[in-house]
C-alpha cells in the first residue's frame, strides 16, 4: 500500500513497560539494550519484507502500547494506522486484541486491522456501510484499495437493529 499510495511509512514498535520491568527483574536486561535489540529486529524485518526498505522509518518506544501509539499518531500525523488483529498476548478464541480494539475506537485517524494470515494481495474487498455520514469516505477508500489491487469490490448496506428506546431513522434520508 505504501508503494502505490506514495506514502511515508513509519514502523512503530512499543515495548510494553510492564514486560520490560519483568525482563529487567528476571534477566537483568537494561532498557538501552532492550531498545537496541528491538531497533535491530525491526530494521531486519523491514529489510526482509520491503521492496524499498530505505524509504521506511522506524521508531521504538517504551510505555503502554495504546498510550504510545496514540502519541505516535499525534507526533507523526499519519493518515492511516495499521495494526495487527492480535498482538503478542494472543488469547485462544479472541477475535481482536485489546490494543487493536482500543485503538480502533480511540485513534484520531483511520485504522486498518490486518490478520497474520493475510499474506497475498487483496482479491476481494467488502465495504460495509450504513448510509451514515462516513459511508462516502468508506466507499471511496474501498474503491481505491480495490482498484489498486485489481480486486473485486462488494458494498454491503448494513441496517442497524432498532432498539425500543431509539427512535427509528429512515436509512434513505
Amino acid at each position: 500500500m505504501r508503494e502505490w499510495a506514495g506514502a511515508e511509512l513509519i514502523a512503530v514498535h512499543v515495548i510494553d513497560e510492564r514486560l520490560w520491568q519483568q525482563l529487567e527483574k528476571e534477566f537483568h536486561f537494561s532498557l538501552d539494550s532492550m531498545i537496541t535489540r528491538a531497533e535491530s529486529r525491526i530494521r531486519n524485518e523491514i529489510i526482509e519484507q520491503a521492496h524499498s526498505p530505505d524509504h521506511i522509518k522506524s521508531a521504538v518506544t517504551v510505555g503502554h502500547p495504546v498510550t504510545e501509539l496514540l502519541k505516535a499518531c499525534s507526533n507523526h500525523k499519519p493518515d492511516l494506522l495499521i495494526l495487527g488483529a492480535q498482538g503478542a498476548h494472543y488469547c485462544e478464541g479472541a477475535q481482536l486484541g485489546n490494543v487493536s480494539s482500543r485503538l480502533l475506537r480511540q485513534a484520531p485517524v483511520d485504522v486498518l486491522i490486518v490478520r497474520k494470515s493475510q499474506t497475498r494481495a487483496f482479491k476481494k474487498v467488502v465495504a460495509c456501510v450504513d448510509l451514515s455520514d462516513h459511508s462516502d469516505s468508506i466507499v471511496q477508500k474501498a474503491i481505491e484499495i480495490a482498484e489498486e489491487g485489481e480486486a473485486r469490490l462488494d458494498i454491503v448496506h448494513v441496517v442497524p437493529p432498532f432498539h425500543e428506546d431509539t427512535k427509528p431513522r429512515n436509512p434513505l434520508e
